[in-house]
């Protein structure tokens, strides 16, 4: 199988510590194996002596520093990561038994890189050794840290700031007056939640999350969070967004008015009465607007502060209430044509203002 340089996978922490757990069993299984063969061959004399498995720390020292060399060398025989070649060296190294190298950084989530694998490979070795001669621990163990792939590292700048900045033992009264917590209380208030413990700590949280990200491009981190929790006004203003709409899909999806009465007094109390009132037809647009009038009017019974809006289309009107106020409409226009003026003057200037009002009034 191809062995990938980078792992790009994220195990929950669950998963990584048994995998973990699982792998250090196998190796203390193995080692114990291994002592066992070496306390076996220590009962032949010639083969201690041609093995060089005494118990005798500077030959075991000796050993490991043979075997460390070795390891360098064949590392750094090797092609560089960027080389088209190093996936299938790897392959190559994993079945010339650097296999248990390879899966030790793949499960921590570390670049599979010439650096990190020679440092896993000397860990392997000093581990063996270190059962025999304990010292050789702290005398070989590599030096440096391993590189970590980029997701890991995203993970671990995450999760350290969350441990550093996240930090709501305070009351509210002393947050919202901490500069730290400003631009969180803000986005709050802009997006009308609750300024709580709950959604300052997730606001906080998905701040830093979206700041780690970005220097990491193309990695995620998981956030999973409580949802947040929103003012008693939002709340309201999203029921009347839902509302709204099935109101919307109710009128839509019918033609007769009859049918579109029942169907929406199955969910809400109207009356109609109103168009009637307002000699305003029963057509489904004004229907729909009567609705959505009436819900917006209680919602905003309830909660005074409540800023909602929505466009509606004009109101349709009787053709005979249509008439009128077209009617209606001309004599004001008319109106601001002839202003205070004389009557002389107005038939001079208009000479045909007869024959118009005449027209209004057949229109009337």
């Amino acid at each position: 199988a191809v062995v990938s340089t980078q792992s790009t996978g994220l195990l929950a922490p669950a998963a990584r510590l048994a995998a973990q757990k699982k792998l250090e069993a196998d190796e203390k299984l193995r080692l114990q194996k291994e002592i066992e063969d070496k306390k076996k061959k220590m009962n032949n004399v010639e083969t201690v002596e041609k093995t060089g498995f005494k118990y005798d720390p500077s030959k075991v020292k000796c050993q490991i520093e043979i075997e460390i060399q070795e390891a360098e060398e064949t590392v750094f025989g090797g092609p560089e990561e960027q080389d088209q070649e190093y996936k299938e060296w790897l392959e190559e190294m994993m079945s010339q038994g650097w296999s248990d190298e390879v899966k030790e950084l793949v499960s921590g989530r570390k670049k599979v890189t010439k650096a990190n694998l020679l440092r896993a490979r000397k860990r392997s070795i000093v581990r063996r050794y270190s059962v025999i001669v304990p010292e050789v621990q702290d005398q070989y163990n590599p030096s440096g840290e391993d590189e970590y792939t980029e997701d890991e590292k995203l993970r671990r700048e995450v999760e350290q700031r969350f441990l550093r900045e996240v930090d709501l033992d305070y009351s509210l009264e002393q947050l919202s007056r901490d500069e730290n917590w400003k631009s969180e209380i803000q986005e709050l208030v802009g997006a009308r939640k609750k300024v709580n413990h709950l959604n300052l700590e997730n606001a906080r949280r998905r701040n830093i999350v979206r700041e780690c990200e970005s220097k990491y491009p193309g990695c995620s981190y998981p956030l999973q969070l409580e949802p947040d929790e929103f003012t008693e006004e939002e709340l309201e203003r999203q029921r009347l967004d839902r509302e709204i709409e099935m109101i919307r899909v109710i009128v839509g999806g019918a033609n007769d008015i009859n049918i579109i009465i029942d169907s929406l007094s199955q969910k809400w109390v109207f009356n109609l009465d109103d168009l009637d009132k307002q000699k305003k037809k029963r057509s489904k647009r004004n229907i729909f607007n009567n609705l959505v009038r009436q819900l917006i009017k209680e919602a905003k019974d309830k909660f005074p502060d409540l800023n909602y809006h929505i466009d509606l289309e004009e109101d349709e009107y009787t053709d005979e209430e249509q008439r009128r106020r077209e009617f209606q409409s001309a004599v004001q226009e008319l109106e601001q044509e002839v202003g205070g003026r004389p009557v002389e003057e107005i038939v001079a200037l208009y000479p045909d203002i007869s024959s118009r009002l005449d027209e209004k009034n057949r229109v009337m």
